[in-house]
């Protein structure tokens, strides 16, 4: 751990080697080369009309500040995007549960109609046993022969 953060030789070799530009010795031409790379940034602006604008002279910090917020616009646009597709896909769920538990109803009151019919028969079909037995008791068997 350096300063809190995980050392990594080959960054900090990348990081010494970034301040060693050929021909410059001395810290103060390598600021000053430093600082005209970072005035030479260019960025290109989209404006209100929708045409891209090239502007120049670009400071590193305005640069970081956009692209930050280039890359926290483009992750609200994406998640309100994603919200949008869960809600969709959420709502159709939902129609879908409830044309499942419609049908599902229908099925019951259709077998509590069955379970009904299916009883009534029971009882019709008990009633002739009996009367059947009863005619048996009083007249005798019912064979044909």
């Amino acid at each position: 751990m350096q300063n809190g953060n995980f050392f990594h030789p080959y960054r900090m070799q990348q990081q010494h080697n970034r301040d060693k530009v050929t021909g410059m010795r001395s810290t103060n031409a390598r600021c000053k080369w430093w600082r005209i790379q970072c005035q030479c940034q260019t960025l290109m602006l989209k404006g209100d009309n929708g045409k891209w604008t090239h502007s120049s002279n670009v400071n590193r910090e305005e640069l970081k500040n956009l692209k930050n917020f280039n890359v926290l616009k483009n992750w609200f646009t994406e998640a309100e995007e994603q919200r949008r597709r869960s809600n969709a896909t959420i709502e159709t769920q939902n129609n879908e549960k409830a044309e499942l538990q419609k049908k599902n109803d229908e099925l019951h009151r259709n077998n509590a109609d069955l379970k009904i019919d299916i009883d009534i028969a029971r009882h019709r079909i008990s009633d002739q046993n009996l009367k059947l037995n009863a005619y048996e008791q009083k007249f005798g068997s019912l064979d044909s022969t």
